[in-house]
């Protein structure tokens, strides 16, 4: 008996931490038509990203480094702009991951001799609709890693710097240097930060999609003056629901039913404004979310 119970409290702690993959975590699906090679689902700066000499697990991982001497190389999860990474990016989320997980090889190269780490960041934020075009940090968590010439595992604590409130998007950026430059009399390109097999590690008894954490929304036409087409990236088997809400917050339409990766948006009698919507399926998951402006 003692052995049993012994046992089940094993399968209890072993319970306590689950885990939720990030979409293209590993790294195996790329886009080019950009004229360099990022990885799908992520967002690069223009030169320092590619693809990794070597890999932990599978064919491919991502590779971000110096460029230029002193320009930093990063990727960044989901939509992105070119500098306000932190602000203007990051992709649909509804819970609070504690840790983030993966293996990572770093190769200072040409700079000098000087000590450098990469960076790896994530950020979970969430829409104030009391100070609009605004984002509050929920939680944050971000690691420094030193050379190592080898794939070798490491982890990113996220704090909660906001208990009790759920994030609504997240974050995670692959920065190639914290303090570095390259040597002015080489290539210009040093600090070689090679990341591959990212996952989350979440609370007990949350079983997340992976696909649903990165989703990319269009609406057709935006501003929105009689009604719209909105469109996103959906992976649901089931029937999804659009939740709208206004821009103090409170929940302003509900479309149900939808069956597709997308639907029809009626303005009817909603006053102008600037809306933020939610998709979410059938088991409650947010599978997308964005924003639209009714004039």
């Amino acid at each position: 008996m003692k052995k049993l119970l012994s046992f089940l409290v094993l399968m209890v702690l072993a319970a306590a931490a689950a885990r939720a993959q990030v979409a293209n975590g590993d790294f195996e699906a790329w886009d080019s038509t950009q004229g360099h090679d990022v990885p799908v689902d992520w967002t690069g700066t223009a030169f320092g990203v590619g693809k990794a000499q070597s890999a932990y697990s599978g064919s491919s991982a991502v590779s971000v480094w110096n460029w230029y001497y002193y320009s930093k190389g990063y990727v960044v999860a989901g939509r992105a702009g070119n500098v306000r990474w932190y602000d203007q990016g990051g992709v649909a989320i509804d819970y609070k991951p504690l840790r983030l997980h993966g293996y990572y090889m770093y190769v200072l190269d040409s700079n000098q001799g000087h000590q450098d780490s990469a960076v790896v960041q994530v950020l979970l934020k969430r829409y104030d609709a009391a100070r609009q075009n605004t984002y509050d940090t929920v939680a944050f968590g971000r690691v420094l890693l030193g050379p190592v010439g080898t794939y070798v595992p490491f982890t990113v604590d996220i704090g909660d710097v906001a208990p009790g409130v759920a994030p609504d998007t997240m974050v995670v950026a692959l920065i190639s240097s914290d303090k570095g430059f390259c040597d002015p009399a080489g290539s210009g390109n040093c600090c070689y930060l090679s990341v591959d097999h990212l996952w989350f590690e979440t609370a007990a008894g949350v079983n997340v999609p992976a696909t649903r954490l990165f989703n990319t929304t269009v609406v057709r036409p935006n501003p929105v003056r009689s009604g719209a087409r909105i469109e996103w990236r959906s992976v649901a088997t089931g029937p999804q629901r659009l939740l709208l809400y206004a821009s103090n917050g409170e929940l302003a339409r509900v479309v149900d039913g939808i069956t597709s990766s997308g639907t029809m948006f009626d303005r009817g009698d909603l006053a102008a404004g600037s809306y933020r919507f939610e998709v979410r399926d059938s088991a409650g998951f947010m599978v997308a979310a964005g924003g639209l402006v009714i004039q």
